[in-house]
């Protein structure tokens, strides 16, 4: 999980705690576990039951997003907001997610000299596996919006977009 999005959590974190009651967090823990997002041990730990008191229930959402923001999975932020709308808070997902996006959108018109240094930040933050990929950025003539692929090294900066995935 990136910082971003650990910071999109914690600034919702009041609304996340507040609205997953006990039998919809267990939905939301179910569709974490499934995805192998949490080991057995954690899993069953956080489990509510229908005699648990309110308190305690919370306690179980902090100790579940403590964990999510914790994981090394990089999927984890879309796979927990997979969870809520699954579960049925699609409210909660939708917060969470159009947030994520607003920050999406607030790059996209960032002057291009601080886009290249956000680029070269997020590359910096990759996984060790950014050696085995090349990245391309190219401007868009018509908007002067940086765009970035990055995909397997291809010779053809072309072929390197089509293999690859867009990232703006």
């Amino acid at each position: 999980m990136n910082d971003h999005e650990k910071d999109l959590l914690k600034s919702h974190l009041t609304s996340i705690i507040n609205n997953l009651s006990a039998g919809t967090f267990n939905n939301v823990l179910d569709y974490v576990y499934e995805h192998g997002l949490l080991p057995e041990d954690d899993y069953l730990d956080l489990l509510t039951t229908d005699g648990q008191s309110h308190s305690s229930a919370k306690n179980n959402v902090r100790n579940l997003l403590k964990l999510i923001r914790h994981s090394p999975n990089t999927q984890v932020f879309v796979l927990f907001c997979e969870a809520l709308k699954h579960a049925g808070h699609h409210d909660l997902h939708r917060l969470i997610t159009s947030s994520s996006q607003q920050m999406v959108v607030s790059a996209a018109v960032t002057p291009p000299s601080a886009a290249s240094q956000l680029h070269e930040m997020r590359l910096q933050q990759a996984s060790p596996l950014r050696d085995s990929v090349s990245t391309n950025e190219y401007k868009d003539s018509n908007s002067g919006h940086i765009s970035s692929t990055i995909g397997p090294p291809v010779a053809d900066g072309n072929a390197m977009h089509d293999a690859g995935t867009t990232l703006s």
